[in-house]
């Protein structure tokens, strides 16, 4: 196989594998949206800034609820950061309930 053909698979595999993962967090977005129908979710609701992979404590509490919209509803009253404000005020907020230091 030649150099520039491996190079062009490399990429592809990058870019489904990527794509893959970012579509497994959909119904977790799903989930939170639905309880929260007016929030807008990002990534790092639940995930670490810059490591995904790496729950924060909002989204260490959502898997341990259970990792649907019950759960996110749950939860909405605790205060995953400990910053003083609950996980639904901060969600409504446009703040990140798993950040103590974005509020």
């Amino acid at each position: 196989m030649k150099k520039g053909s491996r190079v062009l698979i490399g990429i592809f595999l990058s870019t489904f594998l990527g794509a893959m993962a970012s579509y497994a967090a959909i119904p977790d977005a799903n989930n939170v949206r639905e309880a929260n129908p007016d929030v807008t979710v990002s990534c790092t609701v639940c995930h670490e800034v810059g490591n995904f992979k790496a729950l924060n404590e909002y989204g260490q509490a959502y898997k341990n609820a259970g990792r649907n919209a019950d759960a996110v509803r749950a939860i909405a009253d605790e205060d995953s950061d400990e910053d003083g404000v609950t996980n639904a005020e901060e969600l409504k907020a446009g703040t990140n309930p798993g950040d103590a230091e974005d509020n």
